[in-house]
Order: structure tokens, then C-alpha cells, then sequence
């Protein structure tokens, strides 16, 4: 007689690994670049406040444009892989992400919220290339917001 708690523990790694797949496959298809950077951010300047928890609509918190600001203009790849998740980095190619002299420029009042995820809207502009407009979804970890796509608009 079989156990019926290893069916489902087997059904949950099922149902685990094909989310794991899915959610790879989109952040996968929705990254053009990632990660770029000028100058280093501490993590001690990327933590949020409560005032800055709260901020639904409107201005995206600072915090949140200095994550985007390295993830484009950071001053290396590690420091670009720094701003995005664990997950996207594990998934993207070697490298910087952006070239240097990338900025980000976020558009006013794009910031939106739910629970700890969140996105705004802004202009890139790379070097040599015409500005685009671009969405980075963003999520918070702890006290941290980290990058997790970017994808043209």
C-alpha cells in the first residue's frame, strides 16, 4: 500500500517546478537588457522607509529609481546583476547588461503597486541608440526593491 502523502508531495514538485519553468520563460522573454550602472549604490541606500512602503501611484520611491538607475547605469556587471533578482540574473547572459552611459529617466505619476510588486515606466537611452520607452517590473525583498523585468514599451 502506497503512502498517500508522497503523491502529493510528488504533485507539488510537479506543480513547483512547471511554475519555476513558467515564470523563467517570462522573465526571460521580457528582459532586452539588464543591469547597467555608473556609480555604486549601498544596500544601506536602497532600503525603504514605511512612508516609502505605502507609496502607491504617483512617484515611484527613490529607492525604487536607484535600483533601476543601476541595473542601466551601474558601474559594472555585478554591480547591474546587484539591482535585479537572483532568479533573472541566473537567466541572463554574462557580462554588462547595458553599455556605459546608459540612463533611466523615470516618467512621472507611472509608479504602480500591489503587495510587493511594482512597475513604472521611464525613458532609456543608450549610447549611439534613440531613446526608448521602457517598463521595469520591480519587486521588494525585504527591505530591498530588485529588478525583476524590463521590457520595451
Amino acid at each position: 500500500m502506497t503512502d498517500p502523502r508522497s503523491g502529493r508531495t510528488v504533485a507539488l514538485v510537479a506543480v513547483s517546478a512547471v511554475a519555476v519553468v513558467i515564470a523563467a520563460v517570462l522573465l526571460f522573454a521580457g528582459i532586452r537588457h539588464v543591469l547597467a550602472g555608473r556609480r555604486t549604490i549601498t544596500s544601506a541606500s536602497l532600503r525603504t522607509d514605511p512612508a516609502q512602503l505605502a507609496n502607491t501611484g504617483g512617484s515611484a520611491p527613490a529607492v525604487a529609481v536607484a535600483t533601476v538607475r543601476e541595473l542601466t547605469s551601474g558601474a559594472d556587471a555585478a554591480a547591474q546583476r546587484a539591482a535585479v533578482t537572483p532568479e533573472l540574473a541566473a537567466l541572463l547572459p554574462t557580462g554588462r547588461l547595458f553599455p556605459a552611459g546608459t540612463s533611466f529617466i523615470p516618467q512621472p505619476d507611472s509608479w504602480a503597486r500591489a503587495g510587493a510588486y511594482a512597475h513604472l515606466t521611464g525613458t532609456l537611452r543608450e549610447p549611439g541608440a534613440a531613446a526608448t520607452s521602457v517598463e521595469v517590473g520591480l519587486v521588494l525583498r525585504g527591505a530591498k526593491w530588485m529588478v525583476t523585468f524590463e521590457e520595451q514599451r
